[in-house]
């Protein structure tokens, strides 16, 4: 049974913008290091987004693009310093049906020291393939690091 090493959730509400990456963003915090013991671990990250209502043609701008998570590492000892895992997605949105998105991510990794970030993208595109930008909110959102 996997222990939480580190656990933080929020419910404030964020408003951010489609094509565009939001990292998950807790207490004034949008990177952690992770204070376990180095090896292997479960990195996840759970966001709720508000869609626009069912049907609409934002929310059919946002059913052709989809929602991607994935974690992302600052790695003192890269060139780029960037070490993004765990991609997941595109995953498609459904046109019709709830007005809520839960995007849900877990990921075994080898944690360290280094900082880490959860990071998010809703993709939006209209009928002619072109980005659209469309506000959504984000609510409760939570990230953790668990021991395997």
């Amino acid at each position: 049974m996997p222990t939480d090493l580190l656990s933080l959730k929020a419910t404030d509400k964020v408003t951010f913008t489609t094509n565009t990456d939001v990292k998950i963003a807790i207490d004034h915090h949008d990177h952690w290091r992770a204070v376990v013991p180095t090896g292997k671990h479960i990195l996840a990250l759970y966001a709720n987004i508000d869609l626009p209502p069912s049907a609409s043609e934002p929310r059919l701008a946002i059913a052709r693009g989809g929602w991607r998570a994935w974690f992302q590492q600052w790695d003192a000892h890269e060139e780029d310093r960037r070490d993004e895992t765990g991609y997941l997605g595109p995953i498609a949105v459904p046109t019709h049906g709830n007005a809520h998105l839960l995007i849900s991510h877990s990921w075994p990794h080898t944690v360290d020291t280094d900082p880490w970030e959860f990071l998010i993208r809703v993709y939006a595109y209209d009928t002619r393939g072109r980005e659209v930008s469309i506000p959504l909110t984000m609510t409760t959102r939570e990230a953790k690091v668990q021991g395997a």
